[in-house]
């Protein structure tokens, strides 16, 4: 009995200290970012923290660029969705401060999201190949704001389909390029997705009946 109640009086103790540790920490994170919310803070030593407007072929977007160095590495975040601009659109601000310490950071609203979005996006616009102009000419903008001849880029999930096609076709531009959440192959993928739910409806006797039919991707 006493060695159950040991065990029970360690465990607890150990969960005590985690959450300790864990609240510590949080603590310490929030700090810091609270500090970084503060543009002052940034930009006092050749930093800049700035929402911008910027024209990409035709079409008005936003920016924000956070860095506490401007001579530090020019880094784009290409977000997620597509429409999904958050955590890597215009509203990162103070979000990341390990990355505003040691680059350029580039959060983008792309067109048609978040920000960038307006009453008249022309949905027809709205398209693969239309985002990787965008970015192309986002790319080239940077590299003439900030003296640069490349940069590094990051893409998130759907982003990395922008990001991937553009290093293939001007990879001269870039350092590196940075995946997270990798798409490769979209319609395999939902083909997939498909053919697993059609089984998957199959197998329990759902429906006998089910039709289905495959919806194209962009």
């Amino acid at each position: 009995m006493n060695i159950i109640i040991n065990l029970f009086l360690v465990s607890l103790l150990f969960i005590l200290a985690f959450i300790i540790i864990f609240l510590a920490y949080r603590k310490y994170r929030q700090k810091k970012i609270i500090t970084y919310t503060n543009s002052n803070s940034i930009i006092a030593n050749n930093g800049i923290s700035e929402l911008r407007k910027v024209v990409l072929n035709n079409s008005e977007q936003y920016i924000y660029i956070e860095a506490t160095d401007k001579n530090k590495p020019v880094v784009l975040f290409l977000h997620g969705g597509p429409g999904i601009a958050y955590p890597f659109g215009v509203n990162s601000r103070g979000i990341y401060p390990e990355i505003t310490e040691n680059a350029v950071a580039v959060y983008w609203d792309q067109r048609g999201a978040g920000k960038s979005y307006n009453k008249n996006v022309n949905v027809a616009d709205l398209t693969i190949e239309q985002i990787v102009n965008d970015t192309n000419a986002l790319v080239d903008y940077l590299c003439k704001e900030f003296n640069r001849s490349k940069i590094f880029i990051v893409g998130a999930s759907w982003g990395t389909i922008p990001a991937i096609k553009l290093i293939q076709q001007y990879p001269q531009k870039f350092y590196g390029y940075i995946a997270y959440a990798q798409l490769l192959n979209m319609d395999k993928g939902d083909l997939d997705t498909y053919t697993w739910l059609l089984e998957t409806i199959k197998k329990k006797k759902r429906n006998s009946s089910v039709k289905a039919n495959r919806v194209s991707t962009l």
